[in-house]
């Protein structure tokens, strides 16, 4: 089989996407996700010829567009981003993450947004792409699912820092003793410090917090489930060391 020749006009990349993409959705009302075949997977090997950002930018722009003729549209192209991105460099999909913001449309923002954000290859490459700014305007788009991914990745970078103390995973002690009992306490103490830190620098995510369903304004915000869970361990952890030492 010869080698597929690679496409450097990005004219002729975009005719490509979009001739695909009309072949198996000539419709809006296409029933998309009825069969395996009307995923797109076939898109990945065009998307991953692409070495350049202006050329991205260029062909991102014009499949946006045909997200934007319908919801369903919206759905499928943000369904396949993941796959479509696969091999790009976090500097082309930190470019599409910004170029989706910049969508009027807020539907079709919020899901090309998580399209591209779920195209992070690994914890690394997300941790890269959401930057403060970009994180609280991600929170901003109104979706409950956007929002939860970025705080699970959220959290897990202010908790990265946090060192638990090797000690406290070795085997239990078996004496009750003077000796056992002052490197318990040591151990605990190391424990809840460690604890505290974890809250302290999660201090800084209150912003990952959803609007109350019901439209009541006395309804304070709920705070991302990651971020609750994370609260909550943490909260957990220092109240038992301080019952300990008591």
């Amino acid at each position: 089989m010869p080698p597929v020749r690679p496409i450097t006009d990005a004219a002729a990349l975009y005719l490509a996407i979009v001739t695909r993409l009309e072949e198996v959705a000539p419709s809006i009302d296409t029933p998309y996700f009825s069969s395996p075949e009307l995923k797109l997977r076939e898109l990945a090997p065009t998307f991953e010829r692409i070495r350049s950002c202006d050329g991205l930018v260029h062909v991102a722009k014009e499949v946006f567009s045909f997200a934007a003729t319908g919801k369903e549209r919206a759905k499928l192209v943000s369904f396949t981003l993941p796959s479509l991105l696969r091999l790009c460099s976090v500097d082309e999909k930190r470019h599409l993450l910004a170029l989706s913001l910049k969508e009027p449309q807020r539907n079709l923002r919020k899901r090309l947004a998580y399209g591209v954000l779920r195209s992070a290859s690994n914890r690394d490459e997300l941790f890269e792409l959401l930057t403060p700014v970009r994180a609280r305007q991600l929170t901003e788009c109104g979706s409950r699912k956007l929002t939860e991914l970025v705080a699970k990745a959220l959290v897990l970078k202010a908790l990265a820092p946090i060192d638990v103390p090797l000690a406290m995973w070795q085997r239990p002690f078996r004496e009750n003793n003077k000796k056992n009992r002052g490197i318990a306490r040591i151990r605990v103490r190391e424990l809840e410090s460690a604890a505290r830190k974890g809250l302290s620098n999660l201090a800084s995510l209150e912003f990952l917090s959803h609007k109350p369903r019901a439209k009541t304004e006395s309804r304070p915000l709920i705070p991302a489930r990651p971020l609750h869970d994370a609260r909550m361990t943490l909260g957990w952890i220092v109240r038992s060391a301080e019952k300990f030492r008591a």
